[in-house]
């Protein structure tokens, strides 16, 4: 797409890329970065971390429980663990309960004793199952083959072994991007032209607009699997099914102070659970990317996400809610955190919603390409992986293939919630269209 020139990578040996912190106890606490610091008494869990290792490394191989009432059990009946439980007991609690508490709110704006094991860490999941322990199956995991015509940024990406990227401009442009690329070819865009029904049986499908009806061979689902369900005209099951696929709210507030205030450059933080906070973490984006920053002044930019899984009780209606106050919790926890007492220059406060209906076709299945941009009421934007996600996915993908309906469900509701999981399914279902 002619962007190569704008992808900002982050190398190893980059603050951003080795130093991520967690606010634990009042104070911002490093995560280990070395070999050397499993050996050391880490502050965070006021232990070895080569202690919770060694459990893992020595422990027996985990036996699937029956469902006997005193686990979870998914829509299949088979119980599974939490992310909490599974590193409590492959690691031990304290594991659980800071380092990977803090990673599933960074990742989902989730609670780790909610969510599924097997959907939302599926590597690490299939490591104990295949090689009986976490860090072994880490170890004697097969190394990703590059195709030999993969581009030379892909390569450069490899070899030069980027933690992150972005694009000077934001990712915004990727799509925009696309968007020009497809039109170019002759593939036809409709914006905010949100699907009122669809119609989906065996032999076609049909998408109801507000002017017109297109009709396709094949639909390709990229919206949150309650805005699908929202549309569907039949099929009672499967808009059950995604129905009940849940998401959460995040508050993000940007703010931009004069000067270098951080009192160390980093990624960011995150908060754990069990520490009070208004905040979930936050981003130094001015350490990470400085090449976004104003030109002519050396400035610092935060991005802090707030409320996820606890947006309701920490702020209530996501509807009603005030930015001024999101934004006042923000400065404070800044002020707190971080010890920064200047105000800041610019800020900018946004309650992250959801689009509404999009139903994406290959110019060779279908002309029209339909993209809808209206927003909705309902501002959940980061879906939740609970326990019974897989037997759920599993029931739908029956469901389809039983009756052998033109349906390919992607985007971050499945398998996913980030930009490379969902370019990644998106191609993995054009592929399979394309195969059968």
């Amino acid at each position: 797409m002619g962007l190569d020139k704008s992808v900002l990578p982050v190398k190893p040996g980059h603050p951003a890329a080795g130093k991520r912190l967690l606010f634990i106890n009042d104070q911002l606490v490093a995560l280990p970065s070395s070999l050397l610091s499993i050996f050391q008494k880490n502050p965070i869990i006021n232990n070895r971390l080569i202690y919770p290792i060694l459990n893992d490394l020595f422990q027996a191989k985990f036996k699937e429980p029956d469902s006997d009432g005193k686990a979870q059990a998914g829509i299949s009946g088979v119980a599974e663990e939490t992310v909490h439980e599974f590193f409590s007991r492959r690691f031990n609690p304290d594991v659980a309960n800071y380092f990977v508490s803090a990673l599933c709110r960074g990742i989902f704006a989730g609670d780790s004793k909610h969510l599924s094991m097997r959907s939302c860490f599926p590597p690490l999941y299939e490591a104990e199952r295949k090689h009986r322990s976490v860090i072994l199956g880490m170890m004697n995991a097969p190394r990703d083959i590059l195709p030999s015509d993969s581009c030379d940024l892909v390569q450069a990406a490899r070899r030069e072994r980027w933690a992150m990227w972005t694009l000077r401009e934001g990712l915004g442009l990727l799509p925009d991007t696309l968007a020009e690329k497809l039109q170019e070819k002759g593939v036809q865009i409709r914006y905010n032209s949100p699907c009122q029904q669809l119609h989906v049986n065996a032999n076609s499908c049909k998408v109801e607009l507000e002017n017109e009806t297109l009709e396709a061979q094949h639909v390709i689902s990229a919206v949150p699997a309650k805005a699908l369900a929202y549309s569907l005209s039949s099929h009672d099951f499967l808009r059950q099914q995604v129905q009940d696929i849940v998401s959460v709210t995040v508050g993000v507030v940007s703010l931009q102070y004069d000067g270098d205030v951080l009192p160390t450059q980093a990624f960011g933080f995150l908060v754990p659970a069990l520490q009070p906070s208004w905040v979930l973490g936050v981003i130094y984006d001015s350490c990470t990317f400085p090449e976004q920053d104003a030109a002519g002044k050396k400035t610092t930019r935060l991005t802090v996400m707030m409320g996820g899984h606890w947006f309701h009780e920490l702020f209530g209606s996501p509807q009603l809610v005030q930015k001024e106050r999101l934004t006042q919790h923000a400065m404070e926890s800044v002020r707190e955190h971080l010890g920064v007492d200047t105000p800041p220059e610019h800020v900018s406060c946004e309650v992250l919603e959801r689009s509404v209906l999009a139903f994406p076709e290959r110019k060779k299945i279908v002309v029209p390409y339909v993209l809808s941009q209206k927003k909705n009421n309902n501002k959940e934007c980061i879906p939740q992986y609970v326990v019974g996600h897989q037997a759920r996915l599993d029931a739908i993908s029956a469901y389809l293939d039983e009756r052998q309906l033109p349906i390919s469900l992607i985007g971050s509701s499945y398998k996913g919630v980030s930009v490379n999981n969902c370019v990644h399914n998106a191609n993995t279902a054009v592929d399979q269209l394309f195969t059968d």
